[in-house]
């Protein structure tokens, strides 16, 4: 997977051990799961171990040099999966593991997903509908996506703490 004798790898190996080399040994007790994971993702040393990382990239002949282009790469067989095709003989996958789970990768065109996004934001993050930052601030009534587009200067202010007050 990743060459211990490279100099990529051994420059990644210097710079872990000099930044842990004065780190309390017992520090990670201490630590939430996320914080011990989060160090250990920007040390980027050692590399990840994707042998348990589904990666249907390497199922697909069309994709074959974005996976040997790319640096890491998953395992087909990771997780049992079941492949099936739609009735517009698109590709999907189910997961026996996971009863319910259906992966149908690329089912949407890059183009319908900007026409989704912009579609969930001009129509429903505004009033009726709670966002979350409606809790921590008093956002415009038509939302704050339509202010922004079409005057620019929306203003948010922070929620106060007394219901009652009005920012004008």
């Amino acid at each position: 997977m990743i060459d211990s004798s490279s100099q990529a790898y051994k420059k990644a190996r210097r710079q872990y051990l000099k930044t842990t080399r004065y780190r309390d040994p017992n520090i990670k007790n201490d630590w939430s799961p996320f914080r011990t994971a989060e160090k250990r993702f920007k040390a980027k040393f050692p590399p990840p171990d994707l042998t348990k990382v589904l990666d249907l990239a390497t199922l697909d002949e069309t994709r074959a040099s974005e996976v040997t282009a790319g640096i890491w790469a998953g395992r087909p067989d990771a997780v049992e999966t079941r492949e099936f095709f739609t009735k517009s003989n698109r590709k999907g996958y189910t997961f026996p593991s996971i009863p319910g789970l259906v992966l149908l990768p690329a089912f949407l065109s890059p183009k319908k997903q900007r026409e989704l996004v912009r579609w969930s934001l001009e129509e429903h993050s505004h009033t009726p509908n709670e966002t979350n930052l409606d809790v921590h601030y008093l956002l415009p009534s038509k939302g704050l996506w339509k202010e922004t587009v079409q005057d620019g200067t929306a203003l948010v202010y922070p929620r106060p703490i007394e219901a009652d007050t009005i920012y004008e």
